[in-house]
């Protein structure tokens, strides 16, 4: 068997990033991966301007509570004031540009005005409740870096440059087939011996999550034929294309055949678990990922190994998930001593607990948690120990 790292190292070295890079209106570009940095093309804020409501002073030497400054101006957002002079006011508003001349500005909570004369009732430090211009961004400063996914922030960001087109990766081409007479689609009845495709939905959630585009999504019966038809249409329209279920050893495990008739395959024992066999190879020189079938083991399998190869292709700067340190709040006394286990917690006072059952065929255990812990093989843990953790959330977004 090999680790799991090993795995995803040989899969982030296969993995070529997409080109056809695109510019896309800013309106579009949350979730999409940046092909190129962003410079910014101005200063942010562009001009000096006051943080609060309240009045901008010019304060001269000596200046304390019984000073007495004339009101001789009021500025709103999206005005122009004229200088202040020592000893003059100006009723200010959040936004609104500082006039030369200002030393401060100072909160109307502070402020008694009377006949368009104030008094300060605290002393302010000079400088305060001021934005400075550029004291965000500066002009010609990189903004965002290539290699970044584009968020809500990011987009308020680049909105308040001006920017209106950004290059950015093209989605990633998912092809995915899910194996197995068995499995019958949801909203049809079961009979004897037949079980909901769940990982057909899991997939493609996680894969879109991921920033894919999800081009075909078929469940294919133990039939190699079959599979060899539908992996031959998943070359022609996909990226990559992602098989579950099928590359064990089993009789009717056919994909591992349909795959090598048309390509190659590499099928790998993978030391972790849930999980075990994973697969990776070409259909006419499509990329494909093999996951196993059982419902847990595929989807963390995916979320695990799949997922930093998705980035990779996407041009990521970042690939792998960040992991924290944890205390354990159970004990794990008959661990596998040859497998790195990943169990499903959840949040206590006290660190985390198992989120039930651990098989690899319960989601129960993967939707109640919130990380995945990692107790390596051999590994016997009780309360209160220090695990390594990831967040099951961070690992299901891109």
């Amino acid at each position: 068997m090999k680790s799991i790292e090993t795995i995803i190292s040989e899969l982030i070295e296969s993995a070529h990033v997409l080109e056809n890079v695109a510019s896309v209106a800013l309106s579009e570009a949350s979730g999409r991966v940046l092909a190129a940095d962003v410079l910014a093309q101005m200063n942010v804020p562009p001009f000096d301007n006051s943080a609060m409501d309240g009045y901008a002073i010019s304060a001269p030497e000596g200046f304390d509570e019984t000073t007495a400054f004339r009101v001789v101006q009021r500025i709103s957002a999206g005005e122009t004031g004229v200088p202040l002079s020592r000893g003059e006011a100006a009723r200010i508003f959040t936004g609104a540009a500082i006039p030369h001349g200002t030393t401060q500005v100072v909160m109307q909570e502070l402020c008694v005005v009377s006949d368009n004369v104030l008094h300060v009732r605290a002393v302010c430090a000079s400088g305060e409740f001021i934005r400075r211009r550029a004291e965000d961004v500066a002009a010609g400063a990189t903004l965002l870096k290539a290699g970044l996914r584009l968020t809500a922030a990011h987009v308020a960001l680049l909105a308040s440059m001006g920017v209106e087109q950004v290059l950015v990766r093209p989605l990633l081409k998912v092809a995915l087939l899910t194996t197995g007479s068995e499995l019958v689609d949801v909203g049809q009845p079961l009979a004897e011996g037949q079980i909901y495709n769940s990982n057909r939905y899991a997939l493609a959630a996680l894969f879109g999550q991921w920033g894919c585009e999800v081009v075909l999504d078929e469940q294919v019966v133990d039939d190699l034929s079959l599979t060899i038809d539908l992996l031959r249409r998943a070359a022609v329209v996909a990226d990559l294309i992602v098989t579950c279920g099928g590359v064990s050893v089993g009789e009717e495990d056919y994909v591992k055949q349909a795959v090598t008739s048309l390509g190659e395959l590499h099928s790998w024992q993978v030391a972790m678990k849930p999980g075990k066999p994973l697969a990776f190879g070409q259909v006419l020189a499509t990329p494909l990922i093999g996951l196993p079938g059982n419902p847990v083991s595929s989807f963390l399998t995916a979320c695990l190994c799949a997922r930093p190869y998705v980035r990779a292709r996407l041009g990521m700067a970042r690939l792998l998930p960040r992991w924290f340190d944890v205390l354990a709040d159970f004990d794990w006394l008959k661990p596998d001593v040859k497998r790195v286990e990943f169990l499903r917690t959840t949040y206590t006072d006290s660190g985390v607990q198992l989120a039930g059952t651990q098989g690899s065929g319960v989601m129960t255990s993967v939707a109640n948690a919130d990380v995945l812990v990692r107790v390596e093989a051999g590994q016997v843990v009780h309360g209160g120990d220090v695990l390594r953790a990831v967040s099951l959330t961070e690992l299901m977004s891109l």
